[in-house]
């Protein structure tokens, strides 16, 4: 079946950024209409019992989908910047914030709010950037191991300064949006947790791309 009678996009159109604002297929988008005449013939009833019991339902079958070991703590965000944002605001003493340089640009601006945020409170953090040249991508001359031995090398050298007080935070894409790269989350999360760094992951672009086992990734 062509992916475009999936959707209710214009055929005289390619549209090549779900990335940002990407329309759902029509078999989403017929159960999207369905519960709002769900909520529309009741009303009450939606919101005080129905749409509780659907918000959990979606959410067990999440767990199933992603395999997260995380049973019981998952939760719906708008989009990956209010989730980031929400990690960033919590009571975590980092130190340091370490990113690559083509991460989102919506999680930088997040970084960076969170940064002067903390500073006003005297807490100071200091944001790290990893760089990773996109010409290198585009060109093939940054492979996996190179991005590897970078992120390795700059979290060692900042985890002399951490404490048991004083944290690290490593934020990174599972799959990134400009260039789309697919990063071997697994080596990188045991990488960053071995110099004791906490790792955030932006997996927006996963779902439906590729299967995932977050389960094998912790």
């Amino acid at each position: 079946m062509e992916s475009t009678s999936r959707f209710d996009l214009d055929t005289e159109v390619s549209f090549l950024n779900h990335g940002s604002y990407g329309a759902v297929p029509r078999v989403v988008g017929d159960v999207r209409l369905k519960f709002q005449l769900e909520m529309e013939t009741n009303p009450d009833m939606w919101f005080r019992t129905t749409v509780k019991e659907r918000w959990l339902r979606q959410l067990e079958l999440l767990d199933e989908f992603i395999h997260s070991p995380f049973r019981n703590s998952l939760a719906f965000v708008r989009n990956v910047t209010e989730a980031v944002s929400s990690v960033l605001s919590g009571q975590y003493a980092w130190k340091y914030i370490v990113h690559l340089s083509i991460a989102y640009g919506a999680v930088k601006l997040a970084i960076m709010a969170e940064r002067d945020r903390r500073n006003a409170l005297e807490c100071k953090v200091v944001p790290e950037v990893i760089s990773i040249n996109l010409n290198d991508i585009l060109l093939g001359n940054c492979d996996s191991s190179s991005v590897l031995e970078r992120i390795s090398g700059t979290l060692e050298r900042l985890s002399g300064e951490l404490s048991t007080d004083n944290h690290g935070l490593f934020i990174m894409d599972h799959i990134s949006s400009v260039p789309a790269v697919l990063f071997d989350v697994q080596k990188i999360t045991r990488v960053a947790r071995k110099f004791g760094f906490q790792i955030l992951i932006d997996g927006a672009h996963c779902i439906g791309h590729i299967a995932l086992d977050l389960k094998a990734i912790e």
